[in-house]
């Protein structure tokens, strides 16, 4: 307001050096930053009231724990029963789930002008008092870190991990990789609701050309069963938009699809999880889409950087026709579509052939980091690399997860599967 004022001042004293342009361009500015100003101070009122609104909930519970501890315990003061004295001594508080909301005030709370580092924008000139607040402000993280699942916080990573194909070995265990496919020719791998077939044409994509379906499918799988919160997630197979497109309107076929092994197998706990479901379009180009019931978004990604809004719709379908029918209490929230992520990796425009090596690491870095990544994580230059790495990432799965065919007897023997011998067949006459 002072350089408004200042400025009106000048341009009455002299206009032609001080013209009415520059003082609404001044104005213009003010109204804009006092706008972006009004815009986070609603924003950080609407994280505390979600947080006092929670706060509230959480302390009706465990208030009417406490009464009913308390009522247990007269009860038994009156009665010594040793029933009621077990009772009492099994009874536990468990908090609720609660939405991640205490992530959000975290960082609202936390100084916008800190960098990633923690470091300040003024070139560490910040005073003593500064430097008491953030040391004050400490100890209210720590027991939201430890009593609040945040599936989508954002850890920080070291290189070293963040880029495992950066190994001065990854030649010499590539060569080894391929070596045991040339062995072995083709292997049967035990997923977590689908078995995947595996041969050396998968190998040969892998290293050359566009990535199959069955090396998205055992690599997601593979990074999953690795990760420490390989509970959280379920990997669809890349043929399930597909299969889910072309009976989307078919309540019968939908249904049925359902009640499939891949389904069955995961019973209700699917609900509560990160779906992830690569998908290859039309044969020729791979995206990703993850459903996130923790933030209420349904992200489908295009290495391309380009709007899939029919994968979306047929996604988000699928979704609300099964919660509808199987579980209506949860039907009703709506999951809002993200098409593109500030500073991801992306393909190059006229690169054909490496679409599924970025959404492999798409998946890979969501399920490890929940975030994607970004540009310096990995870029083209690295594509090489990555296919070698996730080729190791794979032989060790498919070794530890393969499915043994049973073995083969030669004729007038049988297979004794306690012993894995074949033996004389009795049964059969001479």
């Amino acid at each position: 307001m002072n350089e408004i004022s200042d400025m009106i001042f000048k341009h009455i004293e002299n206009r032609h050096l001080f013209p009415i342009e520059k003082l609404k361009l001044l104005i213009e500015k003010y109204k804009t930053n006092e706008s972006e100003e009004m815009m986070k101070k609603n924003a950080k009122l609407q994280h505390i009231t979600e947080y006092m609104n929670t706060k509230a909930i959480n302390d009706e519970i465990y208030n009417q724990f406490l009464l009913e501890r308390a009522d247990l315990l007269k009860e038994w003061k009156a009665t010594k029963s040793h029933d009621l004295l077990i009772k009492l001594a099994k009874m536990r508080y468990t908090p609720p789930d609660i939405p991640d909301i205490f992530g959000k005030l975290e960082r609202i709370y936390t100084n916008d002008k800190d960098d990633d580092d923690g470091n300040d924008n003024d070139n560490g000139k910040g005073n003593k008092n500064d430097e008491d607040k953030r040391q004050k402000a400490k100890p209210l993280k720590k027991p939201l870190q430890e009593n609040i699942e945040r599936p989508n916080k954002k850890p920080r990573v070291k290189s070293k991990i963040a880029k495992p194909w950066n190994n001065k070995n990854i030649e010499k265990v590539f060569d080894n990789d391929k070596l045991f496919w040339e062995k072995n020719k083709s292997l049967v791998i035990d997923n977590t609701n689908y078995v995947q077939p595996y041969d050396t044409d998968d190998v040969d994509s892998l290293e050359n050309g566009l990535l199959t379906s069955a090396t998205i499918n055992i690599f997601m799988n593979a990074i999953t069963k690795l990760s420490e919160k390989s509970s959280k997630y379920l990997i669809f197979p890349a043929e399930f938009y597909y299969q889910v497109k072309d009976i989307i309107d078919d309540d019968d076929g939908m249904n049925r699809f359902f009640e499939s092994d891949m389904f069955s197998k995961i019973g209700d706990d699917w609900m509560n999880k990160i779906i992830i479901i690569p998908t290859n379009l039309d044969n020729i180009h791979w995206i990703i889409t993850i459903i996130n019931p923790y933030e209420g978004k349904i992200y489908v990604i295009d290495p391309y950087d380009k709007k899939n809004e029919n994968v979306y719709e047929i996604v988000s379908k699928w979704k609300d026709n099964f919660l509808s029918n199987k579980y209506p209490q949860v039907a009703n929230k709506k999951f809002e579509p993200v098409y593109s992520v500030p500073n991801i990796s992306l393909q190059d425009a006229n690169d054909t052939e490496n679409c599924g090596v970025f959404i492999s690491m798409y998946g890979k870095y969501f399920i490890n980091n929940g975030e994607f990544p970004s540009t310096d994580i990995f870029d083209m230059s690295d594509v090489d690399m990555i296919r070698k790495y996730m080729l190791n990432v794979i032989t060790v799965y498919s070794k530890k997860h393969k499915i043994k065919p049973d073995k083969e007897c030669p004729p007038g023997k049988v297979l004794n599967k306690k012993t894995n011998r074949c033996v004389k067949d009795k049964n059969k006459k001479d």
